[in-house]
């Protein structure tokens, strides 16, 4: 009888794991897929913004990052630049799944040389 429960009790938690470390691993590849689509926008922003009499790109990336998050998603984006430089900062927090801890807090910087013509 003493076997019986134990094995009960062995499933229960191996059950529980197995829930608990695919949820994590699900989490886990959705944040790292939404930093992916993050970074991505942010480097296109960057690429037109750095063509010679370009305007900000600003409501751009805003735009591309509206229509491919989550509604859940917050993130604040501001630009960075010199003479040379022009750049685009993005943090951001994308919620985890349920009661697990997130992985969703990012930081993405991107630059691009701006171009010159002679």
């Amino acid at each position: 009888m003493k076997e019986d429960g134990n094995a009960v009790l062995g499933s229960i938690l191996s059950i529980f794991f197995a829930t608990l470390i695919t949820l994590s691993l699900l989490g886990l590849s959705f944040s790292a897929y939404h930093v992916l689509i993050i970074r991505d926008a942010a480097i296109s922003a960057a690429s037109k913004a750095a063509l010679k009499d370009s305007p900000s790109q600003d409501r751009y990336l805003l735009k591309l990052l509206d229509d491919s998050l989550p509604e859940l998603a917050s993130y604040q984006v501001e630009g960075f630049g010199s003479e040379r430089l022009v750049g685009v900062r993005i943090h951001g927090y994308i919620p985890g799944l349920g009661v697990l801890p997130s992985f969703g807090e990012f930081d993405v910087d991107v630059a691009a040389t701006r171009e010159h013509l002679l």
